[in-house]
């Protein structure tokens, strides 16, 4: 069975977090965000791409914070971090020409995030 509550206690939903869903739930949004970056650079909006992906980045630093002494989760968001950085920094030394294969791997992680899959 699963039951489900809601709280404005920050300090009880923060209690009930399940880590490894938690670090999940953050590397789908990380895999949207490509996805949003990638759509942005392609409209020309190189200022919006990079901001969403600083943005994701960001996030995902200050999630890794949470997780202190559980080494395995703050790696894993960590190492997301490093991708939205990478992916910025492709975007920006191959362009157009890098944005399609940005864009496939952008949907790749993104599908496999919904999909529910192994994805590391």
């Amino acid at each position: 069975m699963l039951a489900a509550a809601f709280s404005l206690d920050n300090a009880v939903v923060t209690a009930s977090a399940v880590p490894d869903v938690a670090v999940k739930a953050e590397k789908w949004r990380a895999a949207n965000a490509l996805l949003d970056a990638n759509a942005a650079y392609d409209r020309g909006e190189k200022e919006a791409g990079d901001k969403i992906l600083a943005a994701s980045a960001a996030r995902l630093n200050d999630q890794a914070a949470a997780y202190n002494g559980n080494d395995a989760l703050q790696n894993d968001l960590k190492n997301e971090a490093m991708e939205q950085q990478a992916f910025q920094q492709q975007n920006e030394a191959g362009g157009a020409a890098w944005r399609g294969v940005g864009a496939k791997a952008a949907k790749k992680r993104a599908w496999s995030m919904n999909k529910g899959s192994a994805y590391q």
